[in-house]
């Protein structure tokens, strides 16, 4: 019986506390901290957030129409989630950039332009420089050389639109 009473509070004790797996961890008796991130519905997330149903993840909420930037790494997609679960409806959020993703924190390789507009990189071109694939023209200003910059850049952008 006093075996079970100095037992039983350290098996309390072990089952009241999140285990977290830190697979940078050297073995080296550094600490991790768990900060619950897994969401179901849009109020688990915050003020400013939208929950990214297909993962369970919080992320910043984003306007497409402006020159959100979501930080180095993630762009602004216009469909990123939607309203609820299996909804079929855009709710525009920062995910994370693939290649040829761009905005103001992620710019686009040197040969290339950002159309903020889309979010995409597109090739720059020139009246000596044509663009390259079928159906693509060149305009002469098709954006700024920043998302509210004035100035004119020639970019290769879709001759139906």
């Amino acid at each position: 019986m006093k075996l079970f009473a100095l037992i039983l509070p350290f098996a309390l004790g072990a089952c009241s506390s999140d285990v977290v797996v830190d697979p940078d961890n050297d073995g080296g008796g550094g600490t991790t901290s768990a900060t619950p991130t897994g969401c179901d519905d849009h109020d688990d997330c915050g003020p400013g957030n939208v929950c990214l149903f297909t993962t369970g993840t919080c992320t910043p909420s984003c306007m497409m129409d402006s020159c959100d930037a979501c930080g180095p790494g993630t762009v602004c997609n216009a469909c990123a989630t939607s309203s609820c679960p299996g909804c079929r409806d855009c709710i525009a959020g920062c995910v994370a950039a693939e290649p040829f993703d761009c905005d103001d924190d992620d710019p686009c390789d040197p040969a290339f332009t950002c159309l903020f507009s889309e979010r995409q990189c597109t090739t720059t071109c020139s009246p000596e420089i044509a663009c390259p694939g079928e159906g693509m023209q060149c305009d002469e200003c098709a954006v700024g050389s920043c998302c509210t910059c004035k100035n004119c850049v020639s970019a290769c952008v879709s001759a139906g639109g």
